[in-house]
């Protein structure tokens, strides 16, 4: 499975200002309500919270990939967005992040939903593909930029 094949336009918001960890969330639980997601957003964020407090999803070179997995949905949900300023994410490499991927999925498939977080994962060391990420202006160029860097 594909990150592009996850996302819809819906579910991605570019050039995004926010001021810190707290209020990425908020977004990015915000557009999977936006999108149909089927979760309720308190206890999604609530849970969303929960994880960070484990260990900074922050992977590094400027991306980060809050997950959870949930008993009470049957697929998986993706949301995506992009910062215009970096934000202070307690990333690995303490670097502040601009690229923000939330992966929702339910608890009974983790094998799909750890396949997912390995490819974008990998996805996301290309430096090209970080960067064609963020000069996306519009949803269409990000899931464009996405399947590009897909491709290779």
């Amino acid at each position: 499975m594909k990150l592009s094949e996850c996302l819809t336009e819906s579910a991605l918001a570019v050039g995004v200002s926010a001021s810190d960890k707290r209020e990425i969330l908020s977004t990015l639980v915000d557009l999977l309500e936006e999108s149909d997601a089927g979760v309720d957003p308190g206890s999604l964020l609530s849970e969303v919270h929960k994880r960070e407090k484990l260990g900074s999803t922050g992977i590094g070179k400027g991306v980060a990939i809050p997950h959870v997995h949930l008993d009470e949905i049957t697929q998986m949900h993706v949301a995506m967005i992009t910062t215009s300023e970096g934000i202070d994410y307690d990333a690995i490499d303490d670097e502040p992040c601009r690229i923000f991927i939330i992966v929702v999925a339910p608890d009974q498939d983790r094998e799909t939903y750890l396949h997912l977080l390995a490819q974008v994962s990998r996805l996301f060391r290309h430096d090209e593909v970080r960067r064609e990420v963020l000069k996306a202006e519009t949803a269409e160029e990000l899931l464009e930029a996405l399947r590009r860097g897909e491709a290779v």
